[in-house]
């Protein structure tokens, strides 16, 4: 949890952050003595996978090349270390001109009067272009806060051979994945039907909030009220809490100590017939369990439903905002519109092929988002997952059913819903009674 309580304490101390006293030097990198005639564009990203990082370098010594005068210094960082460099430049008055961070920070930082409004960026690129939940996800008011680079959602990986020797359809609802959970559940080949992420870490919240509302249930109200503990929510989700306890019989040992990394180790060292997870797991297939690739052996469905919902998934948007108080965030506008020019942004999303789903529809159907091997590999895979991106069910987790609720960053940041999860997997307390609890304890940290 720690990268967690980095990102709580920049949230806690950015209102107030310009009010503070930092020598520039407290940015690190971010501070560079240059010609006076040069602008320097400052690119503060959470994309750090080694493929990603140079191809950005590449695009960025393309476009020095073409732009004398301009000079880009991007810095990598994961999120633990994001947010407090970030909020350093804030109160040093110095911050970057781009930041690539998700839809529900780009709210929160928009809501606090931090960033830019970046639709004139959004409308040179062409708005008519990008996928509309895309944009609804990065607006906030009358203003675009943000240029939605890249999608991700989830989905539940599957054995389609082990699936096929057991005679068994691909699952719609709960009571399906229970069944083939224990079908699939051999302990003497050290095979199991369940693989859920039940965990101390983000993952449980980012996977466990889907299959709420997959029963029906909402955390907030269209005006952002927490409402999980108000009728029929208390009941819809202690119904999906009871039911990740009875999975719990078909997965793994250590199961409730499940978090990223654990998830899609149990899939790809094929002890697990499961995995809730996004594209990024094909390039650990890839790396790890290339045979595993085959859309004979591996295909994706959506998150089975519970009696009372219908499918659905959550729908991760993120994007490049543009710092208010930066010192050329002109020129960081120019950037980024030319790097999602659809050559240059395919040859970036392919750095972590299908995880980085294309924001633009054009993109999304063309052949030459297609043609990377990786996708061509298990191309039924990527395909469902732009067809369940696409669906009305699929909610960023700040925007349930369209309302915006900027208090969700407690529920993903905070230990309240892990802690309500863990408490009826390990403990056995009753699930209602742990549902009323996380919602107690989410109002006194100040999700009202």
């Amino acid at each position: 949890m720690k990268h967690a309580m980095s990102r709580r304490r920049f949230i806690q101390v950015t209102g107030s952050a310009t009010a503070g006293a930092v020598v520039g030097s407290a940015f690190g990198p971010f501070v560079r003595r240059v010609p006076a005639q040069t602008k320097t564009i400052r690119v503060l990203t959470t994309e750090t996978d080694p493929n990603s990082v140079r191809v950005l370098k590449e695009l960025i010594a393309e476009y020095e090349q073409t732009n004398p005068g301009i000079k880009i210094e991007p810095e990598f960082l994961s999120w633990g270390d994001m947010f407090p460099k970030l909020m350093s430049a804030l109160a040093a008055k110095n911050p970057p001109e781009v930041v690539y961070i998700e839809d529900l920070q780009m709210a929160k930082f928009a809501k606090e009067g931090l960033l830019l409004p970046a639709g004139d960026v959004v409308n040179a690129i062409g708005r008519e272009r990008f996928i509309p939940g895309t944009l609804k996800a990065v607006r906030l008011g009358n203003e675009d806060w943000g240029v939605p680079a890249t999608l991700q959602s989830e989905a539940t990986y599957y054995r389609a051979d082990w699936y096929r020797e057991k005679k068994l359809a691909p699952m719609e609802t709960w009571d399906d994945y229970l069944r083939i959970g224990k079908a699939l559940t051999d302990t003497g080949k050290g095979r199991y039907g369940v693989n859920l992420p039940m965990g101390t870490s983000r993952y449980t919240t980012w996977i466990f909030m889907p299959y709420a509302w997959s029963n029906g249930a909402r955390f907030f109200d269209r005006n952002g009220n927490l409402v999980m503990d108000k009728s029929p929510n208390l009941e819809r989700i202690a119904e999906t809490l009871d039911f990740w306890k009875e999975a719990t019989k078909y997965g793994p040992p250590g199961i409730a100590q499940y978090t990223w990394l654990e998830v899609m180790q149990s899939y790809y060292t094929e002890q697990s017939a499961h995995s809730d997870y996004a594209p990024r797991l094909m390039t650990q297939l890839e790396r790890h369990a290339p045979k595993l690739l085959s859309p004979e052996v591996t295909r994706v469905t959506e998150t089975p439903r519970g009696p009372h919902g219908a499918r659905s998934a959550y729908l991760l948007t993120k994007g490049y905002s543009f710092m208010k108080g930066s010192r050329a965030v002109e020129e960081g506008k120019k950037f980024i519109r030319w790097s999602m020019e659809t050559d240059r942004y395919i040859r970036y999303l392919h750095t972590v092929p299908g995880h980085m789903a294309p924001t633009l529809g054009d993109v999304a159907k063309s052949e030459k988002y297609f043609s990377h091997p990786l996708i061509k590999a298990n191309l039924p895979v990527q395909q469902k997952f732009l067809e369940i991106m696409a669906k009305s069910t699929s909610m960023p987790v700040h925007m349930e059913d369209g309302g915006l609720s900027l208090n969700a960053i407690q529920l993903f940041d905070g230990p309240h819903l892990i802690e309500m999860v863990q408490s009826v997997i390990i403990k056995n307390d009753p699930a209602r009674a742990a549902v009323a609890r996380a919602a107690q304890r989410l109002r006194s940290a100040g999700a009202a």
